[in-house]
């Protein structure tokens, strides 16, 4: 497993989920189908390479287009709000599994010593400090009124903290 193809994998699994969720909250399915049918195609190989690799990730998303997600679910939802919390709550468990796998292949593939030296408690201290801020701005924008807008006003704190907990700076 290797972690760019991980945080490549994470990215396209976000910005699938930005695209479904602009169609969710108004943007035409034609604008967006194009770009969505070739993500969803390559999210789709990332996913079955890594369980090739033995990871247990499945893909949460059965949509290979959205018209089928609109006709699906999305009309079925009524308001903004619950189409574009099911989108969110769709692709929660994945990125869950996503980092869960990546702790995994982390513990086989480092040595006793550098794991001790990672769980010294001022770092364990920061790093509850930093996946709190992560759990705040995600509360934040599941609850904000304005999905989208809170998504774009979050996203640079967001990916900055988090490449911090992945140790990516």
């Amino acid at each position: 497993m290797e972690p760019e193809l991980v945080e490549e994998l994470s990215t396209n699994i976000k910005e699938l989920q930005s695209i479904m969720i602009d169609v969710a909250t108004g943007v035409k399915i034609q604008d967006k189908e194009e770009d969505y049918t070739k993500l969803y195609q390559e999210v789709a190989s990332q996913i079955v390479d890594l369980q090739d690799e033995g990871y247990k990730i499945e893909n949460p998303n059965k949509f290979e287009s959205l018209w089928e997600l609109y006709y699906q679910k999305l009309s079925k939802l009524d308001g903004r709000a619950s189409r574009a919390g099911f989108i969110h709550d769709l692709y929660t468990s994945i990125l869950n599994q996503i980092d869960i796998a990546w702790c995994q292949h982390h513990v086989k593939v480092s040595s006793p010593e550098a794991l001790v030296h990672e769980l010294e408690k001022p770092q364990l201290e920061e790093l509850i400090t930093k996946i709190e801020q992560i759990k705040k701005i995600m509360i934040g924008v599941a609850t904000e009124r304005d999905h989208i807008y809170q998504i774009q006003y979050e996203e640079e704190d967001y990916s900055k903290i988090y490449r911090e907990v992945r140790n990516e700076d």
